[in-house]
């Protein structure tokens, strides 16, 4: 069985892995985050989002892809920090 920690972990690995290989196939890169709902009941908070990246190399973008995030957030010493996200790729 993963902890918690363990699996944030490995979450911030594979973020990191889709972000790179999306910059390395582009030039330009343009990212959009949507919030499509925010649910906080006191110290915890979860947030759903969008987001939409696009890229290439000259004035118009020649690829395209979005993600659907599930972030969970707790305030610690007044702060929102978020320590779960979870996400799959949108159409």
């Amino acid at each position: 069985m993963i902890s918690p920690a363990s699996r944030a972990r490995l979450a911030r690995v594979d973020a990191k892995r889709v972000l790179a290989g999306v910059l390395l196939r582009n030039e330009k890169i343009t990212v959009t985050a949507v919030v499509t709902s925010i649910d906080i009941r006191g110290d915890r908070a979860r947030t759903r989002l969008r987001i939409v990246a696009t890229g290439g190399s000259g004035l118009l973008p020649e690829r395209g892809q979005t993600w659907d995030f599930d972030v969970a957030w707790r305030r610690e010493n007044g702060t929102w920090r978020a320590f779960n996200a979870e996400w799959q790729e949108g159409l």
